[in-house]
């Protein structure tokens, strides 16, 4: 994954975070960071502001359906979600949530890597990698998807300057709907 476009206090801010030793601060704090981004992404895609309020699974099925996060990983945001919740809600002690979850969240975002296996495993190295790793996703894949549709918008505005001026004046909003008040064209009565 590329760095570019990446805020150096955000970075930094993340950074942090997946160090804390206290697995229950570090869900929280990261999960809000990642749901931020999130926010972030589709909000710098979408040509007008949308209210993003609601449960996470909307903004995350628009999230997929803007092409900001890939549809594979749908599954590792769900748990990631569903583990900060449990947590935030007390349905569920830190102490209780083994590495393993963790490691399966990250097998989700990455599928057919290949991992060295742990003779024990880290709770603390798996939920610090499956949080920067979506955090990560969503900062890039909202990058590129923005990037992407600014070349779409720009192909767009260069086919609209192609075509007849009746059918720009259509496509642009222009009150010139009705033969007349295009040049040469006759008035209705």
């Amino acid at each position: 994954m590329s760095d570019e476009g990446f805020n150096p206090e955000e970075a930094q801010a993340l950074t942090a975070i997946v160090g804390d030793d206290d697995l229950f601060r570090r869900v929280i704090r990261g999960w809000a960071m990642v749901e931020e981004a999130l926010e972030e992404a589709i909000a710098g895609i979408l040509v007008e502001p949308v209210p993003l309020g609601g449960a996470f699974r909307h903004k995350l099925t628009l999230a997929i359906g803007l092409g900001i996060i890939e549809p594979e990983s749908r599954k590792s945001f769900e748990t990631l979600a569903t583990i900060r919740n449990k947590l935030a809600h007390s349905r569920r002690q830190a102490e209780d949530i083994p590495a393993s979850e963790f490691e399966e969240i990250v097998h989700g975002f990455m599928p057919g890597a290949t991992w060295a296996p742990q003779a024990t495993p880290n709770v603390h190295a798996w939920s610090s990698f499956a949080l920067a790793y979506a955090w990560t996703s969503v900062k890039n894949g909202g990058r590129i998807a923005r990037e992407m549709r600014e070349r779409e918008r720009a192909a767009l505005r260069r086919e609209l300057d192609n075509v007849p001026p009746i059918v720009r004046a259509i496509l642009g909003g222009s009150a010139a709907l009705y033969p007349g008040d295009v040049e040469g064209e006759p008035q209705p009565d």
